[in-house]
């Protein structure tokens, strides 16, 4: 699977030359790592101070009027033992083509890993996930088309695991219209979508078919202001059936993160950004309620970009993640997170130094300290090539 995985890329890439003369390659590659963390282990109950890992990370994209081809390779090393076996690790994050037959936005076809199609205003920057149901096309095939401020758009997903077509079918659609279309003054982009997904199960010859759907609506909201406030967007939306951003198993943001009764949530998402003045703000947060159960999942994250001069300046985050219970405060765990560092321009290269600290509670009277010192260096690519 690997083997065929970089084999699709390199072939994506390639394959995109034949499509016209000009291309323009944009990117950037990642050099980070950890020399030091503070962290608790709730295997053995245990607090460690350790290296905390290295990591490259390597994102391009090459495009002309007809065809995006782009790739994310990212390889990381976790831990000083060699003898661990999670101790390396190598993936292709994303590998997607899109074409345009056209040479516009009146038909777009993508497919691949993570090519990503969402609900406008509904990627959270801070967090770097996508809030709820918003992401319509992630892996597998997708198209949408674009006419008279309306966006329509449907998606068949797939998984990297091997499945067999008859057991597990999904099928997404989307709309969204942009009612600056009609008049500029009103900035607006309202969206909805529908995840549809069949699942057969077979349990002693008896065969159980579980139809799962899950849906956003959304308001996308930017201003045109001038003056001490600027480029301010705020994302409004609502998702029912849908995975919150503290239950992922991904990120492992509170010690509850597991409950299944809040794997399925209904939860209203705002992401908001501005800037007031020389200082650039962003909050975004997620709250609801389970499905199932009573859990209620929680979260908040802001960040403030205080520029000392054109090249240096202050970025602290601030976050908090929290799966309640709202009828046993015993199953509730929260955690606060903040995070300051140092954010450098150079050219084409960003650097960030800093330190992250949270408290994470692991139990109803128990709560831990951890903190790292994660330190990075970007370099963004970009230029055109003539064939």
């Amino acid at each position: 699977m690997r083997k065929a995985q970089i084999a699709i890329a390199f072939n994506l890439f390639m394959g995109s030359f034949v499509f016209g003369a000009t291309f323009e390659s944009k990117g950037n590659i990642t050099f980070g790592v950890t020399p030091i963390q503070f962290e608790y282990d709730s295997k053995t109950s245990d607090t460690s101070k350790e290296f905390g890992g290295a990591y490259i990370n390597g994102d391009f994209a090459l495009s002309n009027d007809k065809i995006t081809a782009a790739g994310k390779i990212y390889y990381r090393m976790s831990a000083s033992d060699n003898r661990d076996e999670t101790a390396q690790k190598m993936d292709i994050k994303k590998a997607y083509i899109r074409y345009r037959p056209f040479g516009n936005n009146v038909l777009e076809v993508s497919g691949g890993k993570l090519y990503s199609y969402y609900l406008p205003g509904n990627f959270f920057q801070l967090s770097e996930i996508y809030t709820g149901a918003s992401r319509w096309g992630k892996t597998g095939f997708g198209a949408k088309t674009q006419f008279n401020g309306f966006t329509f758009g449907l998606a068949l997903p797939v998984t990297e695991k091997q499945e067999t077509y008859k057991s597990n079918f999904g099928l997404n659609a989307a709309a969204v219209y942009d009612f600056s279309t009609l008049d500029k003054s009103v900035p607006i982009k309202l969206g909805a979508d529908i995840l549809y997904s069949r699942t057969e199960k077979v349990d002693k010859k008896v065969t159980d078919i579980d139809y799962d759907f899950q849906e956003t609506v959304s308001l996308y909201l930017t201003p045109k202001l001038k003056g001490f406030f600027s480029k301010t967007a705020l994302t409004l939306s609502y998702s029912r059936n849908a995975e919150p951003f503290v239950s992922s198993s991904v990120f492992k943001n509170i010690a509850n993160y597991s409950n299944p009764d809040m794997k399925k949530s209904q939860f209203a998402s705002v992401n908001f950004r501005s800037n007031f003045g020389a200082v650039q703000f962003s909050f975004e947060s997620e709250a609801g309620h389970s499905i199932c159960g009573n859990m209620i999942p929680l979260y908040a994250g802001t960040q403030f970009l205080i520029a000392f001069t054109e090249n240096v300046a202050f970025k602290p985050r601030f976050f908090y993640y929290a799966g309640i219970d709202s009828c046993d405060n015993e199953k509730t765990r929260s955690t606060y997170e903040f995070y300051p560092r140092m954010w450098i321009t150079v050219g084409k290269y960003i650097i960030s130094a800093g330190c992250d600290i949270s408290h994470k509670q692991i139990a109803k009277d128990l709560w831990n300290w951890q903190w790292s010192v994660p330190l990075f260096v970007e370099y963004k690519i970009g230029k055109i090539m003539e064939k």
